[in-house]
């Protein structure tokens, strides 16, 4: 569960991350670049750390249900 609430919080923070920047780009709001460049770093290392358990999951045997 914890993995799955990680990846919905990135979603989120990528999807306001590209809504800020479409503003941007409008024109219509003043971002705060450096905010929205600490939260792509966050959400990379999440990326990073979840590609690794992909990676994992890839070498180890499934698990035999009980």
């Amino acid at each position: 569960m914890e993995l799955y609430a990680t990846i919905s919080l990135n979603t989120g923070r990528l999807s306001a991350i590209a809504e800020q920047l479409c503003q941007h780009a409008s024109g219509d709001v003043e971002t705060d670049v450096q905010a929205c460049r600490a939260d792509s770093m966050e959400v990379m290392r999440d990326i990073t750390r979840l590609v690794a358990l992909i990676a994992l999951a890839g070498t180890t045997p499934p698990r035999k249900p009980h």
